[in-house]
């Protein structure tokens, strides 16, 4: 009984995370200001294969490429291409309708958790 009751649970957290990580998969947009006082958009596709690939101005030209890994409502995000900085972020993530709030917890690369450490996105 005690096997049965951890192949289940093990069995709903995969299906949760799966459930997760199908509404987090798609096109995302938002928009933020700069230092100087621009403002820029930024589109990101996150992907069903754990990667993901960043758009500065939305202008269909990918700057940075990385991957993720989700376990419950936490995402780990590592950039791999087109960054200065590799170290790994990790945020809290609500997807709620057509929005997907990030919450930095703590990442190691400056300024990728935008502004005070919250990004709101938009599907698009």
């Amino acid at each position: 009984m005690k096997y049965l009751w951890l192949t289940c649970l093990g069995l709903c957290l995969g299906v949760s995370n799966l459930a997760a990580q199908s509404d987090f998969t798609g096109n995302w947009l938002t928009s933020f200001t700069d230092q100087e006082g621009q403002t820029w958009k930024m589109q990101v596709e996150m992907k069903a294969d754990n990667t993901y690939a960043v758009d500065f101005n939305a202008d269909g030209t990918t700057e940075i490429e990385g991957s993720y890994d989700i376990e419950g409502d936490q995402m780990t995000v590592q950039d791999v291409k087109g960054s200065d900085c590799n170290g790994k972020g990790i945020y809290k993530f609500t997807v709620e309708g057509d929005q997907l709030t990030m919450l930095a917890v703590k990442d190691e690369c400056p300024g990728r958790s935008g502004p005070e450490g919250r990004m709101v996105f938009s599907r698009m």
